[in-house]
Formats: C-alpha cells, structure tokens, sequence
C-alpha cells in the first residue's frame, strides 16, 4: 500500500485513498496499535494529508491514551501541522515521566505552556516538580537548564 501511493491527495475531505485504507484496517481490528501510530505518522509526513493523521491520531488517542509513541507522533503533529498547543500539550503531558521520552521535549513542553498563556513562574514549578520525579540524569540536566533560562527571562522583565 505504501509504496503505490505516489499522488498525493490535496482535498480537506478525507477522501485520501490511503487514509481510507487505513481507516478500514483499524475498523476491522480497532485494537491494531500499530495501524493508529504509522497510520497518523504516514499520513502527516509521507502523504500531506493533516486532516486524515489528526483523524487517526484522534481516534488512536481516545483507544490508547497512554500508549508512548503515539503521544509523541501526535504532539509533534498537533503543534507542527495543526498548530493545535491544547492537544500538543496534552500529548505531551501524557507521556512526560516515561522512561523513552526525549530529554530535549521538556523544553518544547515548557514552552508551549507558555504559549498557551501560563505564566513562567507557574511553568517553573510544574518543571521543579518533573526534576524530582524524573530518574534520567540526562533529562534532569535539561529541565535544570529549562528552569535557568525561564528564570533569567523573569529577571529581564523584572529590571
């Protein structure tokens, strides 16, 4: 299937020859994890089809709320494609004490926070709380310098 899709589909009306596809492998085996990860990944990188990955995303989220990699090929694909920070956020919050998850997205977490309107003292005590609770030493050396940089930002709007 994959490799025959060599045009792709430009229409908003989810008439994507692969995206019907792959809606019709997740109708006949709704628990086929595999289908909602690749799927939206396919869908919002290979083919350009944003309102088909968000679809699929969405329909694998309300399946697998927990499961790692689908949250973070949908936050990625929610705040790149669909410039959604809400489902973005909440993506990524899902997944943030897991073992796999990439030290540098704390900062991208932080700084949607921020985007959304949280003020960077509220958002320093939530990465205070992360830095307690996560056991990677690595990943704690990116929130320590999320925190720096948030703290200086507060300093320069304060002199």
């Amino acid at each position: 299937l994959l490799y025959a899709d060599i045009d792709h589909y430009d229409g908003p009306n989810l008439q994507n020859w692969l995206y019907l596809r792959f809606k019709t492998i997740l109708k006949l085996d709704p628990d086929f994890i595999y289908g909602y990860q690749y799927a939206g990944l396919y869908l919002s990188v290979i083919a350009n089809d944003i309102p088909g990955a968000s679809e699929i995303y969405k329909l694998g989220l309300s399946k697998f709320p927990d499961n790692f990699l689908l949250n973070l090929n949908a936050s990625i694909h929610f705040l790149k494609e669909e410039k959604d920070l809400i489902t973005a956020e909440r993506c990524l919050r899902s997944i943030l004490l897991h073992d796999s998850f990439p030290p540098n997205l704390y900062g991208l977490w932080a700084t949607i926070k921020i985007k959304q309107g949280e003020a960077p003292s509220s958002v320093i005590r939530d990465l205070k709380v992360l830095l307690e609770n996560v056991k990677n030493s690595e990943a704690k050396k990116f929130i320590v310098y999320k925190i720096h940089l948030l703290e200086q930002s507060i300093e320069k709007v304060d002199q």
